[in-house]
């Protein structure tokens, strides 16, 4: 499920990215679309997500992957789905906005495993 999301999200990314932009930076989110950072915070923990079940970190059977992986970062962050939506809607159609969503998801995916780095290492320090 989280796969087909990722996969879903990957590509549009790639694809729009790919195209020439005619949205104008200056042009105002409107108000009834996602705010930008609950946006990147969903975007993030889907990311994560994907990660845990592809690791398969609490390593159980294949079968039961989907109720154990049963993560839902739309309906964790208090956002109906016709929201979610909506505001992928909205970036798909400006491509530039979209890519500055997504580098921002990189960067906050690069601060969580920077913060995990430094206790890793400690452990060995001992």
């Amino acid at each position: 499920m989280f796969k087909a999301l990722y996969l879903f999200l990957t590509l549009s990314l790639l694809f729009f990215a790919a195209c020439v932009s005619t949205a104008n930076k200056e042009d105002k989110v409107p108000a009834e679309i996602l705010n930008r950072d609950t946006l990147i915070k969903i975007l993030a923990e889907f990311a994560l997500a994907e990660s845990a079940a592809n690791l398969n970190v609490t390593n159980i059977n294949f079968n039961k992957m989907d109720s154990a992986y049963a993560f839902n970062p739309i309906k964790d962050n208090h956002v109906r789905q016709s929201q979610y939506d909506s505001a992928i809607t909205y970036y798909v159609g400006h491509p530039e906005l979209y890519k500055e969503i997504y580098e921002n998801v990189l960067v906050t995916l690069s601060e969580l495993q920077a913060k995990r780095a430094p206790a890793a290492t400690d452990t060995s320090a001992k």
